[in-house]
Formats: structure tokens, sequence, C-alpha cells
């Protein structure tokens, strides 16, 4: 399979210049059958990325904002302004995956952290809620898969460690 690359392209057509997003080799090779001429400068390639990265912050941002919520990609494209092949394009540049795979994995980083935090004790369930997992058997098996221990033995650990710094003389 060809290298897929996401850019933008000024297709010439016979009503006149068309701006369309160019998403793999195969679709440039297609537009170009079907256009007189594409134009591909530097110049062009880094406003793509600029724009493919302000995409990819819009989108964060929104995932980041409504991480509770059940969020579908439809709204997340909304948000940013774009199709949602357009945004699954975007994510897979700038992250190598999909923006579904970088919520979960964005959440999944937001729940070890509390679960690491020094002060103050809560609960794997508060915690795991509090990020937007409600189905606690699901979160406990991506959370072992990402980070090698349960979100228990995570908690346990962080708890030891507080009760270790209240034996330190201070």
């Amino acid at each position: 399979m060809e290298t897929s690359y996401t850019c933008q392209n000024y297709v010439s057509s016979a009503n006149g210049p068309v701006s369309t997003w160019v998403d793999t080799a195969s679709d440039i090779a297609a537009a170009q059958r079907g256009a007189s001429s594409v134009s591909q400068s530097p110049a062009l390639g880094q406003s793509v990325q600029r724009r493919r990265q302000g995409v990819v912050a819009r989108a964060s941002e929104f995932l980041l904002t409504h991480a509770t919520e059940g969020v579908r990609i439809a709204d997340v494209s909304r948000a940013a302004g774009v199709s949602e092949r357009t945004l699954r394009n975007a994510f897979h540049r700038e992250h190598g995956l999909s923006p579904k795979q970088f919520d979960l994995r964005e959440r999944l980083r937001g729940a070890r952290r509390a679960l690491c935090q020094l002060a103050p004790p809560r609960t794997v369930t508060t915690i795991a809620t509090e990020f937007g997992f409600f189905e606690l058997g699901r979160f406990s098996k991506f959370y072992r898969r990402a980070f090698g221990e349960s979100p228990s033995q995570t908690l346990r650990s962080s708890a030891w460690r507080r009760g270790q710094e209240d034996m330190v003389p201070r």
C-alpha cells in the first residue's frame, strides 16, 4: 500500500481553481488525471501543516473539555470545523492515532495522574468516572493494557508512598 499523507493541492478544473484535500498518493494521482495541473510548493506544505496542527489543537481542546461525556467524532469534527475524514487524517499525521484512540489515551493518562497523586486519597471508581469511564471493567482492562498494572495497584502504590512520606521526619 502507498504511503499515506495529507496535503492541500489546488487543482485547476474547467470551472477554475478548486481547493481539495488530497489524502493519499492514489488520491493525488486521481486529482492529476482529472486536472491539468497540481501546484506543490514548500510554502504550501508548511501552510497545510499549520492548518492540520490547528485542527488537531481545536479537536484536542474539545475532547479535553468534554472528557466526561460520550463524545462522537461528528461532534469533534464540527467543533474543529472540518470533515470527519479530515479530522481522522490530521490525527493520524500528528499523533499516529485516530481521534477516539487519542481521546482514550489522554483520558487514561489523566486517570493515572489522578491515581498517582499523593493527596487526597480517592477511589478508583471516583477517578474513573471523573475521566468519563463508566464501565469499570473496561476501564480496568484498558488501564492494564496501557500501564501494565491495574488501577487499584496504582492507587495502592501511591497510598504506600503517602504512608512513607508521613513517616519521614521533618
